[in-house]
């Protein structure tokens, strides 16, 4: 699928979005009905490390090679780039972890959700994709299973901290992170339980990175 056209199905999309970014360059991608201004922006998610896949089964081409990755980045929405490059499916790609780029999105949309631009360590695979497609590594790590379990209770459950059931799994995940050797993983966990413990809840899109494709 074509990146306008990808943008353009977004606005159809109701999304709650809150970004603290600065706009590196200004686009304009223009759909069968309308022309629809975009902005290249970065983010804070940048920061936190390469805690991403994308997930298999989703319509998205995974970008290969550094020079594609350069042309995601300087034409972002213009869509010209997208055309007769090389791809691979995410099913071939289940052990790369990407970052979080930059984040194309919509001026002025009354709704719609924003596109991510993400790239693994090495620049050779690159991908302009939603959040729904993502998903953070360590809820199949193993190791972390501590952590991750009471938050799918949560999940399954209400989604939110709003309930005493919640909380109570909320503290056990806090703890069992706390208990973890110390590392960036460590770090990742117990800051993404700290935005968790901010926002309340797992649906608000475009902050945690734990629970992105939830």
């Amino acid at each position: 699928m074509k990146l306008k056209r990808i943008i353009f199905s977004l606005l159809t999309a109701v999304s709650i979005v809150t970004f603290v970014s600065t706009s590196t360059k200004n686009v304009k991608a223009a759909t069968p009905d309308t022309n629809i201004r975009t902005e290249l922006k970065s983010t804070p998610l940048t920061k936190q490390g390469y805690v991403l896949q994308v997930k298999s089964g989703y319509d998205n081409k995974v970008y290969v090679g550094k020079e594609n990755y350069k042309r995601v980045l300087s034409l972002a929405a213009q869509d010209k780039f997208l055309n007769n490059v090389k791809t691979v499916k995410p099913s071939q790609i289940k052990n790369v972890k990407f970052r979080v780029e930059k984040v194309v999105d919509i001026v002025n949309r009354g709704a719609g959700a924003p596109l991510y631009i993400i790239s693994s360590k090495d620049k050779k695979y690159s991908c302009v994709t939603t959040q729904a497609s993502l998903r953070c590594i360590y809820w199949n790590d193993r190791s972390v299973q501590s952590v991750i379990n009471p938050l799918k209770k949560i999940y399954k459950g209400s989604g939110n901290l709003a309930t005493k059931k919640s909380r109570n799994y909320f503290n056990q995940s806090v703890k069992a992170a706390n208990n973890l050797p110390k590392s960036s993983k460590r770090t990742f966990l117990l800051n993404s339980l700290k935005q968790f413990k901010n926002d309340r809840s797992m649906s608000i899109e475009g902050t945690n990175l734990l629970f992105f494709g939830l």
